[in-house]
């Protein structure tokens, strides 16, 4: 198996670099081509090829036209929405959260708020956020994983900083990307490491991880929720065992595992 991309997006090295990087020699062995992000044209009948669409429908016009290529999705609901407008098998291989070696949070006090993401990503007044959880006793942390500079160390050590995981992403229209198409990755990274989310409850949250966050919908209520767990210290203890338990099959080597079930060989 390889994986290849004509974009040098993020998705690349996450979706390509570390899970072949991981698989090894065994994950060689599968003659596949998976093209994250990037439409190839199956010239040989001695290979299978798979789009991988990560996050993007754009390309989809594209790939129907050729019924030999397969096509992955991030998750169920990715895959209904692909598979209601294209003929091709859509199959559906997940993100793997960056928690390799299963670091469990070990602060013990919860007074830290943390946003670990692209900065469009987070979508209310943070400056109004900030505000209102300093006034309450709360830090509030954010980690811009849209500038090439970050790095994995810096995720990492990021979600060792944090108590309470915030995720704060409305309905919004983004050209060739449906809310379908996204993944629950920032709820499974953080809750890799037992950090509580708290999250407006976006479309694809609804359907993929109902009852894993505490949802909230205005600044005041995260304010409450945040004043809630610091509070209650069982109820903490409970969304902590609830979030690593939920994000136990986003490992990577539970994620390789998709690559060997669901990628068939010609």
């Amino acid at each position: 198996m390889d994986f290849i991309t004509a974009v040098p997006y993020n998705s690349y090295s996450v979706r390509g670099t570390q899970i072949l990087t991981r698989g090894g020699k065994q994950l060689l062995k599968v003659k596949a081509l998976v093209c994250i992000k990037t439409v190839y044209k199956n010239l040989s009948s001695n290979i299978s090829v798979y789009i991988d669409l990560v996050d993007s429908d754009k390309a989809i016009s594209e790939i129907s036209k050729d019924p030999t290529l397969s096509i992955i999705t991030l998750t169920p609901s990715g895959r209904d929405y692909i598979a209601a407008r294209v003929p091709n098998r859509v199959i559906v291989i997940p993100d793997h959260h960056c928690n390799n070696n299963n670091i469990v949070r070990t602060r013990t006090t919860v007074d830290t708020i943390g946003y670990c993401g692209n900065k469009l990503g987070l979508q209310l007044d943070v400056e109004e956020l900030q505000a209102q959880l300093e006034a309450h006793g709360f830090k509030f942390l954010q980690l811009d994983t849209g500038l090439a500079s970050t790095t994995l160390s810096d995720i990492l050590n990021f979600y060792k900083s944090i108590d309470i995981n915030l995720l704060f992403r409305k309905p919004y229209y983004l050209p060739s990307h449906p809310p379908e198409m996204r993944s629950c990755l920032k709820l499974t990274n953080a809750g890799s490491f037992g950090i509580p989310t708290i999250a407006y409850p976006e479309l694809l949250l609804q359907k993929e991880a109902p009852g894993m966050y505490l949802p909230a919908k205005t600044i005041p209520e995260i304010v409450n929720l945040c004043k809630l767990l610091q509070e209650d210290t069982k109820l903490y203890e409970d969304w902590q065992d609830r979030s690593i338990a939920f994000s136990k099959p986003y490992h990577i080597d539970n994620i390789i595992k998709n690559y060997y079930l669901r990628i068939e060989e010609l």
